[in-house]
């Protein structure tokens, strides 16, 4: 069992994501953009869309547990923007997650394993969701005319589907509001 410190270190660590904003964002000229931890719960929101799409059974726990500490070792590194990340920030954010998982009972580690390994239909929902949840941020942002995110439409890695036809189908749900002039509500 965790020690109570051990659990308490944890928390404080994942909490610290609230400060870390999306530096994507940032580059691209969004004032006051969402933080890491946003993120993290909007992706798992669209993680659950796209599991309640899919027809092959979900495992919702593993799938909740992979897109809370799909990044947590950002809370080390930081947030490195896609156009800029190289294999070696991948590295130190996922030496930095392992590090933060030690000490964690072993379904916290295997989960972030899990998806980095991207084999599950899970952990391939969850990579999709994390680019899904991005697009729809993006669509909020410029509907609210924050930022000059043209880049983010351009770039064919933003919208991984990682395999999962439901999440393809919302792809292609939000370039179609895109391409029609962006969102008019909630």
């Amino acid at each position: 069992m965790t020690s109570r410190r051990r659990a308490l270190e944890f928390l404080m660590t994942a909490n610290s994501l609230e400060g870390i904003k999306r530096t994507g964002y940032v580059m691209n000229g969004v004032d006051d953009p969402e933080d890491v931890a946003a993120h993290c719960f909007g992706m798992a929101t669209a993680a659950l869309l796209i599991a309640d799409r899919v027809a092959e059974p979900v495992d919702r726990g593993r799938l909740l547990t992979m897109a809370l500490l799909h990044d947590i070792g950002e809370a080390v590194v930081g947030d490195v923007a896609l156009i800029v990340k190289t294999p070696e920030d991948d590295e130190r954010e996922a030496a930095a997650a392992r590090g933060i998982l030690e000490g964690l009972p072993d379904c916290h580690l295997e989960a972030y394993e899990e998806y980095e390994a991207r084999k599950t239909l899970e952990s391939r929902i969850v990579k999709a969701a994390d680019k899904l949840q991005m697009m729809a941020k993006i669509l909020a942002y410029e509907s609210e005319g924050r930022g000059d995110l043209r880049a983010f439409w351009d770039n064919p890695r933003n919208f991984d589907d990682a395999g999962v036809p439901a999440a393809a189908e919302l792809f292609a749900e939000i370039r179609r509001i895109h391409d029609d002039g962006g969102m008019t509500g909630p």
